[in-house]
């Protein structure tokens, strides 16, 4: 007999397996990361669908038998406004991808869990700051994964701030371009020790 559980999760990333099924990485409230499947979902009648879009925000339920297998999901909130502006898009996309990346399945992280959900509500809301957005949560999930333990003084100062004051910051041409390149050094940097 398999255990059933319930959870809120944000679907991080998904992957057709055969002609209807669909894997689908979370990040959940209660569970952490979790690589799930979903019988029939890639059918246009399943109930599943919706639910199981990229960056969807839903309330799913699961059952574990020789594989972890969605049974039910419920979708909460789309992020319309996430979608509809390109920039902030890819800045969503991008943190799903860094979620999905650093994080280990099945370890429940609650403080993520809420600056995921954070920064998903700012995006859908304000696509003006999404960049700044973008560097906040990979920052502080570098931060609590181990791979950025002496953050630059530009990104120090980004940090202190809260992610909902995050568009109070000004910053010009030429500290958002070395904020850019900073980042990027550290993700190369945290992608190599990671691997």
């Amino acid at each position: 007999m398999s255990s059933r559980y319930s959870t809120s999760a944000v679907i991080l990333k998904t992957e057709a397996k055969g002609e209807y099924d669909l894997w689908c990485v979370c990040f959940t409230e209660r569970f952490g990361k979790m690589r799930l499947l979903a019988k029939g979902a890639r059918k246009s009648t399943s109930k599943l669908r919706a639910a199981l879009q990229p960056l969807s925000f839903s309330h799913i339920e699961f059952v574990q038998g020789r594989i972890w297998r969605v049974v039910d999901a419920v979708l909460q909130n789309r992020y319309e406004g996430l979608r509809s502006n390109a920039k902030s898009l890819r800045s969503a996309l991008a943190a799903a991808a860094l979620c999905s990346r650093f994080t280990e399945e099945k370890e429940q992280d609650e403080v993520l869990w809420k600056h995921l959900l954070e920064a998903l509500d700012i995006l859908d809301a304000n696509p003006f700051i999404s960049s700044l957005v973008y560097y906040h949560f990979l920052w502080n999930l570098l931060s609590r994964c181990g791979y950025a333990p002496a953050p630059p003084l530009l990104v120090t100062s980004l940090l202190k701030e809260p992610l909902w004051r995050i568009g109070t910051l000004i910053l010009d041409t030429k500290e958002r371009g070395e904020l850019s390149r900073v980042s990027r050094t550290y993700l190369e940097r945290a992608i190599v020790l990671a691997s």
